[in-house]
């Protein structure tokens, strides 16, 4: 809490700086410490979330064999919120949102989306209402994922295709030799293809057109 309460700063008036003068709120844009106090305040939000869901004001879903619980997902400042067709269960997530917001981190509803799963469009405006929120439809993006498609389909695929041309096009302009190219494709294009892996199975289709690139770029 040092860290926060004592920092200090000062600007340039015409080229020289001013006596220094500590911050009253917030932290400098581009500290250290900004990326962690921002993880520490989310995290209450998953503790007021579970919290909700034992004293029975907000029902997760149920999913799997083994009926695992499912209320939230959260990465940084990427939330999606899982709620059954119920108004009531809709209006506690919007009150717990606006208790969030006491601990001065805003949401921001109107960059916000619902997205409906059979359900009656009515009902689906009149949430939205509620919410203050626009209604969006499957597939969306989340973390670079394209949630809502079938990944056995090569067309779902066309995105991570279409991310390994272009940068395969952007080394080639590079006077690399073999080993070079090697290691950009291990530790670049790898890298990139773990990520969606460690999700989805690959289509060989995709497999192979992939390696075919690599192979080219060689």
């Amino acid at each position: 809490m040092e860290c926060v309460t004592t920092a200090s700063m000062s600007v340039l008036i015409n080229g020289s700086p001013s006596k220094p003068f500590k911050m009253e709120r917030e932290l400098r844009q581009g500290d250290r410490l900004s990326p962690f106090l921002f993880v520490l305040v989310v995290d209450v939000l998953h503790q007021m979330i579970g919290e909700a869901v034992r004293n029975g004001c907000i029902s997760p879903l149920l999913v799997g064999k083994d009926s695992i619980e499912l209320s939230h997902i959260q990465f940084a400042d990427g939330t999606i919120l899982f709620c059954l067709l119920e108004e009531a269960m809709i209006k506690n997530y919007k009150r717990l949102l606006r208790c969030f917001e006491l601990l001065g981190l805003s949401i921001n509803f109107e960059k916000s989306s619902l997205i409906p799963i059979n359900c009656e469009e009515q009902w689906a405006q009149r949430m939205c209402n509620v919410l203050g929120c626009k209604e969006a439809t499957l597939p969306v993006k989340y973390l670079r994922i394209s949630l809502g498609e079938n990944p056995r389909l090569v067309k779902t695929w066309k995105s991570i295709i279409e991310k390994v041309e272009e940068k395969l096009s952007m080394w080639k302009a590079k006077v690399l030799n073999k080993a070079g190219k090697l290691v950009l494709i291990k530790s670049v294009l790898n890298s990139l293809l773990v990520y969606y892996l460690s999700l989805f199975k690959m289509p060989k289709a995709v497999a192979e057109k992939l390696i075919s690139l690599q192979r080219r770029f060689l």
